[in-house]
């Protein structure tokens, strides 16, 4: 065989050898095939701002976990990339957004940060919640969306946010309680459950001289009242322990007490909970609340 052939050949050995040493300068940010070095290109002009997986265009990296709860983008992006077989190509991942609704606000705020901090860019990754914690402690990022029980057994690893973050006393006690550790705040809240009633002020006008109910009586009362009248759910509860529990505790039942213990059975917190399911029965018996 001409041994100008025989050179051009390559093994299937040598081939693997190949393709992992690119894949290997693609971490880099170069590829390098024998005859072949490539620069990966930096963004431009032309590429977004904020993608599915990525924040700001910089050169100085960071990196972010998340929960795809709070994608800055409804569905994966398209980001030019380069194949050490195909050369440029577009790859399209394949997550969802599990809140599409509420993307269009984290875009927003995510791009005007990407421009107030345009030397940086933010890689983001969505871990699977199973292995979430425990890589948090071995390979933690840069930073992290945590669940607010985490933070108690991840403190010697979280760095103090006092230079970002402002008006500390702004948040809720029980934020500050779990955040705050000698006198430093380790978290900062993202955003919690709070349970307010609303309600439609023209309805309210007219069943109830202008003044929203502001007591189970009074919430049946103007309730039935609107279902009757108008045709339409007087009340709508969505059945759930994060919606009903309020209706206990504004009566000062409590299920744990300041100790840990299970405290439901003492007589005035299980008093308290009778008189919540009751009251939940009653809205829909008298037609307040749909079943």
């Amino acid at each position: 065989m001409d041994r100008s052939v025989a050179d051009g050949i390559k093994s299937r050995r040598e081939l693997l050898a190949a393709g992992a040493g690119a894949t290997a300068g693609l971490f880099a940010g170069c590829v390098e095939l024998p005859g072949l070095s490539v620069e990966l290109r930096q963004f431009d002009g032309s590429d977004p701002l904020v993608t599915y997986n990525r924040i700001g265009k910089g050169s100085t990296k960071l990196s972010y976990w998340t929960s795809r709860f709070y994608t800055p983008a409804k569905s994966g992006n398209t980001q030019p990339e380069l194949s050490p077989l195909t050369g440029p190509f577009l790859r399209t991942l394949r997550e969802q957004s599990a809140q599409p609704a509420a993307t269009p606000t984290l875009r927003t705020q995510h791009e005007e940060w990407a421009r107030e901090h345009p030397g940086y860019r933010i890689d983001i990754s969505y871990p699977e919640s199973a292995d979430w914690k425990a890589r948090l402690s071995t390979q933690p990022p840069d930073g992290s969306t945590i669940n607010n029980p985490w933070i108690t057994d991840l403190d010697d690893q979280l760095q103090p946010l006092d230079e970002y973050v402002s008006g500390v006393d702004d948040f809720f006690p029980f934020v500050r309680e779990r955040t705050v550790q000698d006198g430093s705040m380790l978290a900062a809240w993202k955003y919690t459950d709070c349970r307010c009633l609303y309600y439609r002020q023209d309805l309210i006008d007219s069943y109830a001289d202008g003044d929203p109910p502001r007591t189970w009586d009074e919430l049946a009362a103007v309730g039935r009242e609107i279902a009757d009248k108008e045709g339409i759910d007087g009340f709508q509860f969505r059945p759930a322990t994060s919606t009903t529990i309020p209706f206990f505790w504004g009566q000062g039942g409590q299920l744990i007490d300041a100790t840990g213990e299970v405290v439901l059975s003492r007589p005035d917190n299980r008093q308290a909970m009778q008189r919540t399911l009751s009251f939940l029965r009653r809205l829909i018996e008298t037609g307040a609340s749909p079943e």
